[in-house]
């Protein structure tokens, strides 16, 4: 994404074609699978789908708005939603450990958000709007997971109808969105688009996977806080961007936190 966003390509623009190319590139294994479609599954991927679409929709829009630290960090926080739906619902145990680890994670993310100056913000805040954004992507966002591990519960043979019919809805939702922002796509947002979508679609089919085997307070947790962690470290490696002592303290807490949760969970 960062490689597309420096060839020119908009966010919603990039994401849309991650959303549409993925959907094309699932559907080959989707009919030699010979998965038999459920309501049950279409419903969740309709579900999960169009939730991450409107959740990135707001999530840009508060990012316009300012306070791109704070926004950054709160949207992987996000995997509480699953975990508190999961322990209300489902009756999912939580052990002292799991919730030390999820609190590191959580330290680590709003670190790593506060190590550049991505908290200076110019103009005077708009607090309200922002919150309103911000929240409905929290929210939103946390239904696509709770979409996620509620499909997982699900005994199919493969993920791959879950997963045509979640990015089949979010990507005409999102190209919807883009038509009437009068958002161009060229090819370099295309290819850019396709790049990400074999990332998205692998982070995807993992985290079903491991949903399967492990709670949703050790998966959610690692699969979004585990992203930031991982792109500070390679933005440093990489694009030589500046990581202040506040990044590494946050890098170090992540992983402490992984550490804990990978460690109750065998």
């Amino acid at each position: 994404m960062k490689l597309g966003a420096g060839k020119g390509g908009t966010p919603l623009g990039l994401v849309a074609s991650v959303f549409i190319a993925s959907s094309l590139l699932i559907f080959v294994p989707l009919i030699r699978s010979g998965e038999s479609a459920s309501t049950a599954v279409i419903s969740l991927g309709i579900c999960s789908g169009i939730s991450s679409a409107i959740a990135f929709w707001l999530f840009v829009n508060a990012l316009k708005i300012g306070h791109y630290g704070f926004s950054v960090a709160l949207l992987p926080m996000s995997s509480l939603v699953p975990v508190l739906f999961s322990i209300i619902f489902w009756k999912e145990a939580m052990g002292i450990l799991k919730w030390v680890g999820i609190i590191f994670l959580s330290i680590s993310i709003f670190l790593i958000a506060c190590c550049g100056d991505s908290l200076a913000a110019g103009g005077k805040p708009l607090w309200i709007k922002w919150l309103l954004f911000m929240a409905g992507a929290f929210l939103l966002n946390g239904m696509a997971q709770i979409s996620q591990a509620a499909v997982a519960r699900i005994p199919v043979n493969s993920y791959f109808v879950f997963l045509f019919v979640n990015y089949l809805a979010g990507g005409i939702l999102l190209f919807l969105f883009a038509l009437a922002k009068r958002i161009g796509v060229d090819r370099h947002t295309v290819f850019w688009g396709t790049m990400g979508a074999l990332g998205s679609i692998s982070g995807c089919f993992f985290t079903l996977k491991s949903l399967a085997t492990f709670p949703e307070a050790v998966v959610f947790p690692i699969s979004l806080g585990g992203p930031v962690i991982a792109g500070t470290l390679l933005s440093g490696i990489f694009f030589r961007e500046r990581i202040n002592v506040y990044g590494y303290i946050g890098v170090f807490s992540g992983m402490a936190g992984i550490t804990i949760l990978c460690i109750k969970s065998f």
